[in-house]
């Protein structure tokens, strides 16, 4: 196109409503490193297919951890909010325990290390 009262060209973009919107960036969660779960997952996934190349079985790890993260539909916010009332309510009861909000404590300290290892990450 011509130069219009500009010293810049006009652009014209056509968009192929038929492409395929390409995968996202997979990012490996930190917070899932020490998640027993996840690393028997890792290890079954892997050994499924000892002939495939490194690259078909890094894959399918991949995606066996984006499936199992979609299962678990982890959310710390509402995890933290949980314990929170839960340590609220046997903190207020008189026969709560101080192991029970030992633990509580812990389960909540956790809760935000590995919310605080998410946005990290991010």
């Amino acid at each position: 196109m011509e130069f219009q009262g500009s010293n810049h060209r006009p652009l014209i973009s056509y968009f192929d409503t038929k492409k395929k919107k390409k995968a996202s960036l997979f990012r490996f969660d930190r917070s899932l490193k020490e998640n027993l779960e996840v690393k028997q997952l890792i290890l079954d996934t892997w050994d499924a297919n000892n002939e495939a190349p490194v690259d078909i079985r890094l894959s399918a790890c991949r995606k066996a951890i984006c499936a199992w993260n979609r299962q678990q539909a982890r959310n710390s916010k509402l995890t933290i909010d949980h314990l929170k009332l839960e340590l609220n309510r046997v903190m207020s009861h008189p026969s709560g325990s101080d192991s029970d909000i030992a633990n509580l404590n812990s389960d909540i300290l956790t809760a935000y290390r590995a919310e605080e290892e998410f946005w990290r990450q991010q």
